[in-house]
């Protein structure tokens, strides 16, 4: 069996994207050979700067691996895209780095939505 390792991925889309999220989840896990993965939770977080953006936080792999030191974990940014199918850039370290200090608040694989109603 391999080695699984948790991941977080925050995943910055337009909010008009949301209501196609489980397409949206599903074709990232396609382009990232992850077809049919399960085993994730997903924060939804508004994004302060912006009314038009959202986050959408995957933790991977947390039914598998319930306890992970957050501190130790850094999250890998996409900007989503669309014209007929998603489509994913990875954001790359900068932008690592800035989604870090506020991942740390969100609570390991848990369901959670901070949307503005």
């Amino acid at each position: 069996m391999s080695q699984i390792t948790p991941k977080r991925i925050v995943l910055r889309c337009r909010e008009q994207y949301f209501k196609d999220q489980r397409i949206m989840v599903e074709a990232f896990f396609e382009s990232q050979n992850l077809p049919n993965l399960e085993d994730y939770g997903i924060h939804i977080c508004a994004d302060p700067s912006s009314l038009t953006h959202l986050y959408l936080v995957l933790d991977l792999y947390c039914k598998e691996i319930p306890n992970v030191d957050l501190s130790k974990l850094e999250p890998q940014v996409f900007k989503v895209s669309r014209n007929n199918a998603f489509t994913f850039k990875d954001l790359g370290t900068n932008a690592s780095k800035k989604a870090y200090q506020r991942s740390l608040a969100l609570d390991w694989g848990a369901n959670q939505s901070n949307r503005r109603s």
